[in-house]
Formats: structure tokens, C-alpha cells, sequence
């Protein structure tokens, strides 16, 4: 090998070093920097199905089980929309969908109209690595909120879904083409006629 290959070879050599160390430093700097929208990841990883199957008793007091389940995709860098069905004995059951906000560290959904029972529902859906928990109440002893949603068993207070899976693009699709994510959206872009405050369980 000749002095001029020898020196080509070196410097091909420090030049894809020099873009190998460039690489790794940006992707450093990006994981590190705050503009990172935490929210935004938020979103976009809690865009699953939950589940949580467990006992029920019907109406003629015989035993069997149910399954509750939430659907959640992303609606944009800072919500998602949620739909909820759970079950409870004597055919009780609870419905919701909307739209929820990214508060603190966990998604938030206020009603913006005054259902029934003249109480505003405020629904916090906090997701952690091993379960999806939901409750209607401000604090561990507060009001039940949501119960305009619910049947006269049926609550949302404590609901906790341990199984998860992603959601396959059709179903994101099918989800953002119901009756019920339009009128989420609907109720969202009409804005709240609510004052803001501090509603996450201390």
C-alpha cells in the first residue's frame, strides 16, 4: 500500500467516525431536550384497548362475569378520545366517550354541557405500565361525578383494566368514524363553559 492510499483510507476512516459521533451526539441531545412534548408521547402511547374481565351476579342472582373494556386513540399532540363501557351486577352498566386534555399525569374529561343531574363530570384517566385507572372523583373520598352516565349500580369511581393491546389501524379508523367519536368532537370544539380549575385527585 502507497503513502497516498494510505492516506485516503484514513481519512475515510476519521470522516465516518466523525459522522458516526454526530449521529449518536444529536440523538443524545434529542432525547435530553426539553422541547421534547412529553404530553405528545403520552398520546400517542396510550392509543390501546383495555380490558378487565371479572364476576358479576344477574338479575335472577346467578353468578357469571363481564368485561369492561376502554378504547383510546389519539385525537391530537395533547388529547385523546376515550370510549367506555363497564359492567356491573343486575345488568348495571356505565357508557362514556369524549374528548380528554393531558393534565399533570393523566388525561382529563370534562363534559361541557350539564348532563341530567346537574352535575359536570370530570373523568381522570391515568395510565400507568401495568393497568389503565379511571375515576369520577376529585379526591379518594370526593363526589362521584359521572353518574348521570351510569345505571343505578354503576359507577366509575374505581375502574381499573389490567389488559392491554394496540389497536390495529382499522380499528382507529372504525373508532374515528362512529357516531360517538362525532359527537365528542362536536361537544370539544364547542369549548367549555366551565372556569378552569385544579381537578386531579390529591
Amino acid at each position: 500500500m502507497n503513502a497516498r492510499t494510505h492516506d485516503s483510507t484514513r481519512t475515510i476512516i476519521v470522516v465516518l467516525v466523525g459522522l458516526l459521533a454526530a449521529f449518536v451526539l444529536v440523538r443524545w441531545l434529542s432525547a435530553r431536550s426539553p422541547g421534547v412534548n412529553r404530553a405528545d408521547a403520552g398520546a400517542s402511547t396510550i392509543e390501546r384497548m383495555y380490558t378487565e374481565t371479572h364476576a358479576v351476579r344477574g338479575v335472577d342472582g346467578r353468578p357469571g362475569e363481564a368485561e369492561d373494556v376502554a378504547e383510546v386513540v389519539q385525537y391530537d399532540a395533547t388529547h385523546v378520545f376515550l370510549w367506555i363501557a363497564t359492567r356491573f351486577d343486575n345488568g348495571a352498566s356505565c357508557g362514556l366517550s369524549g374528548i380528554a386534555g393531558r393534565e399533570d399525569h393523566a388525561f382529563v374529561y370534562r363534559t361541557r354541557t350539564l348532563p341530567p343531574d346537574g352535575r359536570l363530570c370530570t373523568l381522570v384517566v391515568d395510565v400507568g405500565p401495568e393497568a389503565l385507572r379511571i375515576t369520577d372523583r376529585q379526591k379518594p373520598d370526593g363526589i362521584a361525578t359521572c353518574n348521570a352516565f351510569c345505571g343505578m349500580r354503576g359507577s366509575l369511581s374505581s375502574v381499573v383494566l389490567g389488559h392491554q393491546r394496540r389497536l390495529r389501524a382499522e380499528d382507529v379508523a372504525h373508532l374515528k368514524h362512529s357516531v360517538e367519536f362525532a359527537e365528542a368532537e362536536q361537544e370539544f370544539k364547542a369549548g367549555p363553559p366551565w372556569t378552569r380549575s385544579s381537578v386531579l385527585p390529591r
